[in-house]
């Protein structure tokens, strides 16, 4: 999209310090249009590709990013177009998956920290401690 834009920036001030007298009232409005719309085609493209990863960053599913994988390939970049139609389900919720295992251990960590400070300040005995102690971490693994 950039290339384009400064192709067509080259272009068109190629064309007008080559041919000053004879460019065409036409002409002109020609080019000045094909710039406008390069202008707004790269800023589209920009904003979707911003969006995308964005949404990339949240998303849990490929159905979720669909409708911009199909905006990325038409507007922003031919390879990451592709790249994010042929991600699946998996590869989304990899994150996710790795985030909750580690809230779940530092869940259990803090629970066994509470555990022995019971132990510790004699709340319960080395049996109860034992017993709670199983019973915890076999609920969490």
């Amino acid at each position: 999209m950039i290339i384009l834009l400064i192709f067509t920036i080259i272009l068109g001030i190629g064309y007008t310090v080559s041919n000053p007298p004879n460019i065409r009232p036409i002409e002109m409005v020609i080019l000045i249009i094909y710039l406008f719309l390069a202008i707004v085609y790269a800023t589209i493209g920009i904003v979707v590709g911003v969006l995308a990863l964005k949404k990339l960053k949240l998303a849990t599913t490929k159905k979720e990013m669909f409708s911009l994988s199909i905006l990325c390939l038409i507007l922003c970049n031919l390879v990451s177009g592709i790249l994010l139609l042929c991600m699946e389900d998996k590869d989304f919720c990899e994150e996710e998956k790795e985030e909750t295992h580690k809230k779940s251990i530092d869940t259990v960590e803090e629970k066994l920290l509470k555990l022995e400070k019971m132990k510790n300040d004699k709340l319960i005995d080395d049996e109860e401690y034992k017993k709670l102690r199983m019973k915890i971490i076999e609920s969490e693994f």
